[in-house]
């Protein structure tokens, strides 16, 4: 198996995942999926996933019980919440922007570097930081949710293939 394999398994899981997340919406009448708040760990609107697909089912439950879905936190495709709020759909966007910048086949990003392992540490912590700026000033826009979840997937995206990398030229050496 190439060193790259992992990443682009990735890459391709996450991008189905966006690209159901995005289609979806337009496969029922607008305004089907709405009013979908809840909270974290439970799936709150199971009666409501039993009518759909179960492709769309299964987007929607799991994301029902990993994410708050607060309507006025959500990006509106086609009159309906998508499956996650801004912030978690931002994040996924996020990762897969860092699997594309670091694939190997790409070569932009090269990813057994320390310095930039401790500076995509950084950026995946901007999503914390976020929150406490939310905290502390009450300053709540989508623009800036978007933007710092964004940041920090494509940190979590680095640290994953660092990671990956590591690990396989680390077991390609015993072998």
């Amino acid at each position: 198996m190439k060193v790259s394999t992992p990443g682009r398994i990735a890459l391709t899981v996450v991008s189905i995942i966006l690209t159901l997340m995005i289609i979806i919406p337009y496969m029922y009448s607008s305004g089907y999926f709405v009013d979908l708040d809840g909270s974290i760990g439970v799936i709150d609107h199971a009666e409501l996933w039993d009518e759909i697909d179960p492709i769309s089912r299964a987007i929607y439950s799991i994301s029902d019980y990993l994410c708050h879905q607060q309507m006025s936190r959500s990006f509106i495709i086609n009159g309906s919440e998508i499956a996650l709020c801004i912030r978690d759909f931002s994040v996924l966007v996020g990762i897969e922007i860092g699997l594309i910048l670091t694939d190997d086949g790409l070569k932009i990003i090269k990813t057994y570097n320390t310095k930039l392992l401790l500076i995509s540490l950084a950026l995946s912590l901007a999503t914390l930081f976020e929150c406490l700026v939310i905290k502390i000033n009450f300053v709540d826009s989508s623009i800036m949710r978007t933007s710092f979840s964004i940041i920090s997937g494509i940190g979590v995206a680095i640290i994953i293939q660092h990671f990956v990398r590591y690990e396989f030229k680390f077991l390609n050496n015993k072998l």
